[in-house]
């Protein structure tokens, strides 16, 4: 069973596959044909059959683990395994009432780890640091441990922790209820929830696949191990992004669905575990596909990577910047100051706002600096935001008149490849 909910956790998914299917058997001389039609190698090359936007019916915008969380999404990548490793340790130290009853006994040091863990995901991921307290909630009112003798004292080593997360929780939660990026909804927003209810519905069980739907079955078994509490994990994280929305794009509520397959794989797993297994391997290969798919996607998508241009840019700014040094960049997600460990001054704006802050106005300054063809107005932003350098890979969007950097004196060309270009500003806390 924990070699096949292990197999299901990471490698299962949804049933998107299908559309390969259909891709393979449309006529490329067809009216709206996809791009490379019925050639097997191009269309997987060119599309995440596992999380495709903008795409008609079917639609499968629910991506699996493997795809957005392990080989794509650095916060899920850490984020994941840091849940379920508090998770763990919860269950290991403070046992349920009627395990007491057996003789088990609490152990604080275990509790109070799974406290720090899950203060840790505060930082680390903006979705799952609530998910693992409300987790922990569900945990201890289930196993009937939320008022008991031992209660403050377990409750003392679990939320004295919190203390680590209040740096990184605190302000984006104010900020984000000022905002109004904290809202309630009735359906999440990426589900055709204008098709109806029998749409609806379709979509969950084609983009959650054979593992929900097996895991559905799982909890309607009496003798299921867990089954109250597996069931409380994953109706909870599903009716989240149902219910709410904490993020200024209503797709990245998407993470409560992964967070919820561990759930799904544990319960999935256990009603197969004595399956023959020519049955077992029928459900990996009906749940399987979808993410190996995007592991191909991902092995020849370059829009989510860095080049060797921008590699070779990372190192040079690791050796040779200041390590406080800032740089002004062109906004997008990924930039070789993230590899080097530097600042910028901005980033990908939908994370600005998941912070609940707006980020237009430094969006426009950024845009300014690189694209109204004014050097000095770049010079003057620079100064006023404190950025010591200016990279040059690539240009916003809408950029109809480029700004020549190397005009003036006032920014000093100090590293080039046929990708990246790095000025120095003259007279900045950076310069020699």
């Amino acid at each position: 069973a924990a070699t096949t909910a292990a197999l299901l956790a990471v490698l299962a998914g949804g049933l998107g596959w299908i559309r390969l299917v259909g891709d393979m058997t449309v006529d490329p001389a067809a009216p709206n044909a996809p791009a490379a039609a019925g050639d097997l190698v191009e269309l997987i090359k060119g599309n995440s059959y596992d999380n495709q936007w903008l795409t008609e019916w079917p639609y499968f915008s629910i991506p699996s683990v493997l795809s957005t969380g392990l080989l794509a999404h650095r916060a899920t990548t850490a984020g994941l395994p840091i849940l379920v490793g508090a998770m763990l340790l919860l269950v290991a130290g403070l046992p349920t009432a009627a395990a007491r009853r057996r003789g088990w006994r609490d152990r604080p040091l275990l509790i109070g780890l799974a406290g720090v863990l899950g203060a840790l995901l505060a930082p680390f991921h903006f979705f799952y640091f609530p998910a693992f307290w409300l987790l922990a909630l569900l945990y201890v009112v289930g196993g009937g441990r939320l008022t008991d003798a031992r209660t403050p004292r377990n409750a003392l080593a679990m939320l004295a922790p919190l203390v680590l997360a209040a740096p990184f929780a605190l302000t984006p939660v104010l900020q984000a209820s000022g905002s109004g990026a904290l809202k309630a909804v009735l359906g999440w927003e990426s589900a055709p929830l204008a098709d109806g209810p029998a749409a609806v519905a379709f979509f969950y069980v084609t983009n959650l696949g054979v593992p929900f739907l097996l895991a559905v079955a799982a909890l309607l078994v009496p003798r299921t191990p867990w089954r109250l509490f597996l069931g409380a994990w994953v109706a909870a994280l599903f009716a989240i992004p149902n219910l709410l929305q904490f993020s200024v794009i209503a797709f990245d509520m998407n993470k409560y669905f992964q967070a919820m397959w561990i759930a799904v794989a544990l319960l999935a797993a256990w009603l197969i575990r004595r399956w023959p297994w020519p049955a077992v391997g029928l459900v990996l290969l009906l749940s399987v596909p979808s993410p190996l798919l995007v592991a191909g996607w991902t092995a020849w998508n370059r829009e989510q990577l860095m080049d060797w241009n921008g590699a070779a840019a990372a190192e040079w700014i690791a050796d040779n910047t200041p390590g406080d040094a800032v740089f002004a960049t062109d906004g997008w997600l990924n930039s070789p100051t993230d590899a080097a460990g530097r600042l910028r001054l901005l980033t990908y704006t939908p994370y600005v706002a998941n912070l609940g802050y707006d980020p237009d106005e430094r969006a426009r300054q950024v845009h300014d600096m690189y694209c109204a063809g004014d050097v000095g107005l770049t010079v003057r932003l620079m100064r006023q935001l404190g950025a010591d350098y200016l990279l040059d890979a690539g240009r916003p969007a809408d950029c109809t008149t480029p700004t020549s950097f190397g005009e003036g004196g006032d920014l000093v060309q100090v590293y080039a490849n046929p990708g990246v270009r790095i000025y120095r500003l003259q007279g900045s806390a950076a310069e020699p």
